[in-house]
């Protein structure tokens, strides 16, 4: 059919029969070729008169054209892609069909797209490997060949059809690709996610870097979390509901988990291997969805909307059906006893089996007003199975307790219940997610609500947490994603207790509430018992960090030991030290190079010129380049193994040259004289001349001297590592993962160049405060002000947490004296002095005498007198502030110990006069919005002027540089074109060093090319860790309220004001705009106030984040 722009059919060619594609020519208007699926074109002028009709002869067996495409500078010539993998150029004018040019065999190729940067050159892609290959007309061998990330191409087009160099390409799962043949690589990649609800989400247990997903859209995937990417996609026959690895009821996640069962809406019960991708068996189980599958030792359970429970073997043979009276949609296998399992019904009821004993009925609890959707057996505790509902509740029923009463009923849910999960380590602890969107953390032996998550926009389903990572939650929804939920809150607490110089078994004794309750799973016994306490080995820290904060700091680790003790790093980890870089690079090479020596492929291995290709691009890198060179041969690669080989010796590059010469030759490319010629193989080309009958060319040829030097010596000189640029681009790449919130992978780029400090730095940065002070200890890093940051920090953090009597453990066996006074203070406990071996309260009262600034302020408070603490910090605070230049350290130090003042006299009930803290919290706030702009932290500037402001009795010269300065950055921050010029007129008027500095440096980078207001702002802005959020992701500071609500992830939720029990409610806020996570952490760093103020005026001690 032809349609005219505004979709009017034009006309109909009722003669094309069997057509396949077409192409229109860019030079002449109205003419275009149709191929048919009989190897037949068909050539048509203006539109609509065809002209002529003929068969292409490029092969003697019968081939389906693909695709075909008109050469952009020619009416004439067309490419002409054939289903067996041929390529090859027509002139339409001939109508002999004999080709012009055929190129090499493609395997499983899919669409031809001419590159008009490159005139003469075309790529065509594989539909199965992603490949790409670029031909030029005049030769029929690959140019150059790329394997993109895309599973297989599906489309290809150019972005500009006249001189553009990139090619859009779309795949067959329908994620987008940009290839730029500039370069030769994909300069960006979209995997393609789920496209409807993800009913279930599953880790692996023996990888907790893997993960599986089952979803509406009929897919499931194998997921590889530190790449944010899937590693193979499983499509099924309708909706998949539910996916279950192999193993996954071992509470010690010792069982490979090689496989995984998928259960789909139409009965059908799929086994894939996870390491190949491939389909193992396909199990069909009636016709009705299967809403539930849990792999229990040897059998599958299957609940089915057909009323039954199934437990089939893998191969599927059926070993258990029992009947039920309604829709069965969950069930699950008790932990100890494999033989035992509950089910889930329609009709309400969880019943419980014994397969090992006739199926026997050993329970039904009744209780559910609704239909039962879910339920799981405690792994702690096997007694206790939780079971959600649709009638919005959670029951927890008891195997031991005779009747059907329930243990609790835990209401909260707003709509129907479905995700629902055991914490793995703390036996108390249930987590549940609902249709209401929300998830619910419960506390069962309180039986009341702890924490709700409110990040998803629909029905929460899927959720899971591995056993090794027990503080990262994992959920999956309606709205499509996957959500990853750091319980850094309750993590802090055993990550604390885990450097209790009494031994690591700290961990595991039970507080007094379910958040600080003792750890009491397999792996933390495990760990516990491995290493009953910090040694100081890598080894031992490494296991204990990877539990505690998670797998994501594994390579971390491996490059502490590296430092340490000399190990070298894992071949497989992204990141390694700098002296462990060429042998992990030439192990990875060996991987890819033993594919290519197999024998034979296995089932989903990838091919082997693929596999040739990778292994000679790494020798190269790890410097074997005669050995990378050899593979890149294999891989159909000359061009590039012709411009290492002179590396390895002048000798080796002119046989390559000869090797490749003569190949070319035989292939009937004439081009390859000239690899001859310059090689100086003058011999072999008279030769080859005369036998063609071009004697004069012969002649010639045997005339020309080849300019080389002659020897076996190498062109290129063998120098060792550059440090200097090692580290210079360690720095650049550190930098811009900081910026993503990868701080751990930036700690760890620093760490592989030796750089410790640094590394430390990159952690605080990200806020991994407990992870830094890991570091640290294992490192053995000496008391610097950065050591000493994280010890501070780590003191304030063990305040939140309730661990103080341990942190005063840690620093005394640390001896970390700053840390220890500032621990022993905020226990408010005086005993506490001599168990920490401290002078008493009346020595520092009377040192306090003595002292000044900082020091007299600390003194004052740990010898109890808080009013003369918060007059002295007044003191100083006024005088410093006009001192030139402005001594910051200090004044970060009398603002902390100032805070510390505020909280131990609301803690101990002591009075201090209001309008004293009032006065002192407003020069803290001045001192601190300086210590702000040192760092940094721009955004948070004008807010802390402005507490500046509050106070009447400011001296009207500090009250004049406050007023400026609120101009100056609430303008630096605006949408005004002029922002950074109308700023500068107000920080080039205030007379203080700092700021003139600031302004100056501003002003600099505003007169350069290409300057940025948002990126110089942003340059150290501070990024939470592992949140990858941008600055401008905002969180809603509600008013009458001291929590500063966020939509991010449990344990990154600010208090603005923990201790808000103690003082009345209905005060107001200073600031009125929304705040962000980050200028919430920039402002716990510089201001250890809360931004929100009392009834009084004044500001609450702590902002805890």
């Amino acid at each position: 059919f032809i349609y005219n722009q505004d979709t009017t059919q034009l006309s109909k060619l009722g003669d094309v029969n069997h057509a396949i594609c077409l192409d229109t020519s860019i030079e002449t208007g109205g003419k275009f070729v149709v191929g048919h699926n009989d190897m037949n074109l068909t050539v048509y002028k203006d539109y609509l008169k065809k002209e002529k009709k003929f068969s292409c002869q490029v092969d003697s067996k019968k081939n389906k054209i693909l695709d075909l495409k008109f050469d952009p500078k020619s009416s004439d010539y067309v490419v002409v892609g054939f289903e067996k993998g041929f390529c090859a150029l027509f002139d339409i004018n001939d109508s002999s069909g004999t080709a012009i040019q055929t190129f090499d065999k493609v395997a499983h190729p899919s669409q031809i797209c001419w590159v008009p940067s490159e005139p003469g050159n075309f790529i065509f892609g594989s539909s199965s490997s992603g490949a790409v290959r670029i031909f030029n007309v005049s030769k029929p061998s690959t140019l150059r060949m790329t394997k993109t990330n895309l599973p297989g191409i599906k489309y290809m087009t150019a972005l500009n059809a006249t001189e553009g160099h990139e090619i859009l390409l779309t795949s067959v799962d329908g994620s987008v690709g940009l290839f730029d043949c500039r370069e030769n690589r994909v300069t960006f990649f979209s995997h393609l996610s789920h496209s409807e609800t993800v009913f279930d989400c599953k880790y692996c247990p023996s990888n907790p870097k893997l993960i599986a997903t089952a979803s509406y859209d009929e897919t499931a995937r194998i997921w590889d979390i530190e790449k944010k990417q899937y590693n193979h996609i499983f499509v099924g026959n309708g909706a998949l509901y539910s996916c279950s690895f192999e193993g996954e009821q071992d509470t010690t996640c010792s069982t490979q988990s090689n496989r995984i069962a998928i259960g789909s809406a139409k009965g059908t019960l799929y086994i894939f291997n996870v390491n190949s991708g491939a389909k193992e068996n396909e199990i069909q189980l009636g016709n009705q969805p299967l809403f539930r599958c849990v792999w229990g030792g040897k059998y599958i359970g299957v609940a089915s909307a057909r009323g039954r429970l199934y437990c089939v073997t893998p191969k599927g043979e059926l070993r258990r059906k029992i009947e039920h009276p309604g829709v069965v949609s969950g069930l699950c296998f008790s932990h100890k006893n494999p033989s035992i399992v509950a089910t889930a019904c329609e009709d309400g009821v969880v019943r419980v089996y014994d397969l090992a004993n006739q199926d026997k009925k050993l329970k039904e609890f009744k209780g559910h007003t609704s239909k039962v959707f879910n339920v799981v057996f405690s792994p702690l505790n096997d007694n206790l199975i939780a079971s959600g509902s649709d009638d919005s509740t959670i029951r927890i029923w008891d195997m031991e307790v005779d009747g059907v009463e329930s243990r609790a009923v835990l209401e909260g849910h707003s709509s129907n219940v479905r995700g629902l999960i055991w914490h793995p380590e703390l036996k108390d602890l249930l987590i549940s997610g609902s249709w209401d969107s929300t998830i619910r953390v419960w506390d069962i032996r309180e039986k009341k609500c702890i924490k709700i998550l409110r990040d998803h926009h629909a029905d929460v389903y899927g959720m899971d947490m591995h056993k090794k990572n027990p503080f990262t939650l994992m959920s999956s929804s309606r709205d499509t994603t996957l959500r990853f939920w750091s319980m850094n809150d309750i993590a802090e607490v055993y990550r604390l207790r885990a450097l209790d110089p009494e031994g690591t078994a700290a961990m595991r004794k039970d507080g007094t509430s379910v958040a600080t309750n003792g750890l009491s799973g397999e792996v933390s016994n495990f760990t516990v018992n491995h290493f009953p306490e910090i040694d100081g080995k890598s080894s031992t820290l490494k296991a204990l960090a990877t539990f505690l904060f998670g797998s994501r700091v594994a390579e971390l680790w491996d490059i502490v030991a590296a430092i340490k003790e000399g190990k070298p790093c894992p071949s497989t980890n992204t990141i390694v030290h700098g002296e462990d870089v060429r042998s992990t690079i030439e192990v990875r090479a060996q991987e890819y190079a033993a594919i290519v020596e197999r024998p034979f492929a296995g089932v989903g291995s990838m091919r082997r010129e693929e596999a040739a290709e990778r292994a000679g691009m790494l020798f190269l890198e790890a410097g074997n380049l005669q050995k990378g060179c050899e593979y890149l041969k294999r891989a159909n690669n000359w061009q590039l193994a012709l411009v290492a080989a002179p590396g390895v010796s002048l000798d080796y590059w002119k046989n390559l040259c000869k090797e490749y010469g003569q190949l070319l030759l035989d292939k009937g490319d004439q081009t390859g004289l000239h690899y001859l010629r310059i090689a100086g193989f003058k011999e072999v080309v008279v030769q080859h001349l005369l036998q063609k009958g071009h004697n004069a060319d012969a002649f010639l040829s045997a005339h020309y001297s080849s300019p080389l030097p002659q020897g076996d010596g190498s062109l290129y000189s063998k120098s060792g590592v550059d440090q200097d640029l090692s580290k210079t681009v360690a720095d650049a790449v550190a930098s811009d993962l900081l910026q993503e919130g990868e701080s751990v992978a930036a700690a760890s780029y620093h760490l592989s160049t030796g750089s410790v400090d640094k590394a430390v730095s990159a952690l605080m940065q990200g806020d991994e405060v407990s992870l830094s002070m890991f570091v640290a200890r294992a490192l053995e890093v000496k008391a610097t002000s950065l050591v000493n940051e994280v010890w501070k920090r780590q003191t304030l953090r063990a305040r939140v947490c309730g661990e103080m009597s341990v942190m005063v453990k840690v620093a005394k066996k640390a001896e970390a004296k700053d840390a220890l006074e500032l621990a022993v203070a905020l226990t408010t406990e005086t005993s506490e002095y001599e168990a920490a071996g401290l002078e008493s309260v009346e020595s520092y009262k009377t040192k306090a005498g003595s002292a000044e600034g900082a020091q007299k302020v600390k003194m004052l408070v740990l010898g109890k007198d808080l009013s003369a603490a918060v007059a002295a910090a007044s003191e100083y605070l006024e005088r410093s502030l006009k001192a030139a230049p402005l001594p910051l350290p200090e004044i970060e130090d009398v603002v902390l110990w100032t805070a510390v003042a505020q909280y131990v006299a609301e803690k101990t009930s002591v009075d201090i006069e209001v309008a004293a803290l009032q006065k002192a919290q407003a020069l803290a706030a001045f001192g601190s919005a300086f210590v702000a702009i040192d760092k940094g932290y721009y955004c948070i500037a004008a807010s802390l002027f402005r507490i500046a402001r509050t106070v009447s009795d400011l001296s009207s010269d500090l009250a004049v540089v406050a007023d400026k300065l609120i101009e100056a950055f609430e303008l630096l921050l605006s949408d005004s074109p002029t922002a950074v010029t109308d700023s500068l007129v107000f920080l080039e008027g205030v007379p203080m060093s700092e700021v003139r500095a600031f302004a100056s440096e501003l002003k600099g980078e505003a007169e350069k090319e290409g300057f940025s207001k948002a990126t110089y702002l942003s340059k150290r802005y501070v990024t939470p860790p592992g949140s990858a959020i941008p600055s401008g992701r905002l969180t809603t500071l509600i008013k009458k309220d001291y929590v500063l609500k966020t939509r991010l992830s449990a344990g990154d939720c600010i208090f603005f004001d923990p201790d808000a029990s103690v003082v009345a409610t209905g005060y107001e806020t200073i600031r009125d705009e929304p705040v962000s996570l980050q200028a919430a952490v920039m402002w716990s760093r510089v201001f250890p106030f809360s931004p929100n103020t009392r009834p009084s005026g004044m500001c609450g001690p702590f902002l805890s984040v």
